[in-house]
């Protein structure tokens, strides 16, 4: 007798990571030192720092670990029309987290702090991929990955040169091979040459490809695109 080889997947008990909430949204040209823990934040949650510069290296922060793949940018690092992100994770140890301080990378710096709830507590990455685009299309981009475990939440960030104060930069995030695509934030920052990024989430059920993401951009600008897949709890 043939076993569907999906069976005892489907059947699990493998939830989807959740989103609990987001702090920081802030831009400016020197540390930053109010990246606060949103509402509701548990121990063992699951930050994402996510840090948009002039196309510079952003100095870890305390108690941070950069995401392998969090980081891509373009441009002359400092001058008017670089743009980069640089990512990093760590996961709470209270539900009474203290503010993070972001050192300073250089020209400017725009933050996103991203919380979630039910990741792997070791391995909470199991794909990402980068891109960037000079060009000034208002179609954005996030690269295709495959994912390896069922239940992924996979996480969108269409980073943008934009130099401008915006929270409505971005919208109508699509991609056919994810489910429930709902935006989590959208901050563009004027500090120094400015810029910021956008983010949204969407359910991959089953282990495979994830191709290609779009997003519409307000204001057509060079940015990057990143693609993560957040890796659920294991029974």
């Amino acid at each position: 007798m043939l076993l569907n080889p999906y069976r005892f997947i489907l059947a699990s008990s493998v939830n989807y990571p959740t989103y609990v909430g987001s702090g920081g949204l802030v831009g400016s040209t020197a540390d930053i030192t109010n990246v606060y823990w949103p509402a509701g934040h548990a121990n063992g949650d699951l930050g994402i720092l996510i840090v948009e510069t002039a196309n510079q290296t952003t100095p870890t922060p305390s108690g941070w670990t950069p995401i392998p793949g969090g980081t891509a940018g373009l441009g002359t690092p400092g001058a008017y029309g670089a743009h980069g992100i640089n990512m990093f994770y760590r996961y709470a140890t209270s539900a009474g987290m203290g503010a993070v301080t972001v050192p300073h990378s250089g020209e400017h710096q725009t933050v996103h702090l991203l919380v979630f709830r039910g990741a792997h507590s070791l391995n909470p990455f199991d794909a990402v991929a980068s891109s960037t685009d000079a060009s000034a299309s208002r179609t954005r981009t996030m690269p295709a990955i495959t994912t390896t475990s069922e239940k992924c939440l996979v996480l969108l960030v269409s980073g943008s040169d934009y130099d401008g104060y915006m929270t409505n930069q971005f919208s109508s995030w699509k991609n056919t091979d994810l489910t429930e695509i709902t935006e989590l934030t959208n901050l563009l920052s004027p500090a120094g040459t400015g810029g910021g990024c956008g983010t949204a989430i969407g359910k991959k059920t089953m282990p495979g490809p994830v191709g290609v993401s779009t997003v519409t951009a307000a204001i057509g600008a060079a940015g990057t695109g990143f693609s993560l897949a957040i890796a659920p709890v294991q029974p």
